[in-house]
């Protein structure tokens, strides 16, 4: 769950809405239906004709459980919080924890079922995935590289989401574990790069451009698919100037 550590240089008028989007980390978003559906595509090679619109549930479960987990670390550290952020969504009052405990359930709870409506298969990946952002968010992350190796695993177990959503009998599993693993370790070095942008200035803004270069990843894994891997590679690249364009106007971290 890596967020981009660069501040907003602009404001937006204070609201409700506004609390909900800064809790979810908004500008971080845009990275997430990236990873289902590289996993999706590579997962359908051999199809004759790919069936794009079966990958849509799992991105849906992927952007509800990436969510839900920003919620929880919220809830999580709202104590922590109150001393040295107070003007974040929780310990400000302009989100209950009540209210949002309760729609990180919500989100949760929506993510699975969409999961299940494609599968068993696609139901137990996806629970598999918002048990690792659980452990992240209420125990990993308290210790250092557990913590940056449960990160990696999240993205990659979302590549594999995508992955078990296809419907090719012929699943290209060496493939499909291979690109995980990449997406896993790629997450984990940005993790540990990271750990070290409070000691040297300009590092957070590197950061922040390694974490959206996950995207070009990503859509690079789409393209295996030919022209209609082009078309989705090309819909998942729009995600960096938006993702950009948000990280100006909201925090990420």
């Amino acid at each position: 769950m890596i967020s981009d550590p660069r501040p907003p240089t602009s404001e937006f008028p204070t609201s409700k809405v506004r609390a909900w989007l800064e809790l979810v980390r908004v500008p971080n978003l845009p990275t997430v239906p990236g990873d289902p559906l590289a996993g999706f595509a590579l997962a359908s090679l051999g199809q004759g004709q790919v069936e794009w619109l079966r990958a849509l549930p799992v991105v849906g479960a992927s952007l509800l459980f990436y969510m839900a987990g920003m919620i929880w670390n919220d809830c999580a550290d709202v104590g922590e919080d109150s001393v040295s952020r107070p003007d974040r969504p929780l310990p400000s009052g302009r989100i209950q924890l009540r209210s949002a405990a309760g729609v990180a359930v919500g989100m949760s709870v929506a993510g699975l079922a969409l999961a299940a409506s494609l599968g068993c298969l696609t139901f137990v990946v996806a629970l598999l995935l918002l048990l690792l952002v659980l452990a992240y968010d209420f125990v990993s992350r308290r210790l250092r590289w557990l913590g940056i190796l449960n990160m990696g695993a999240c993205r990659g177990m979302s590549l594999l989401l995508g992955a078990s959503a296809a419907t090719s009998a012929d699943l290209c599993f060496a493939v499909v574990i291979s690109a995980a693993i990449g997406v896993s370790l790629y997450i984990v070095l940005v993790a540990r790069i990271a750990l070290n942008e409070t000691q040297y200035a300009g590092l957070g803004r590197y950061v922040g451009l390694m974490i959206r270069f996950l995207i070009v990843i990503q859509a690079g894994l789409c393209l295996v698919q030919g022209r209609g891997g082009v078309v989705v590679a090309g819909l998942v690249l729009l995600g960096w100037p938006v993702s950009s364009w948000l990280g100006k106007r909201f925090y990420a971290s």
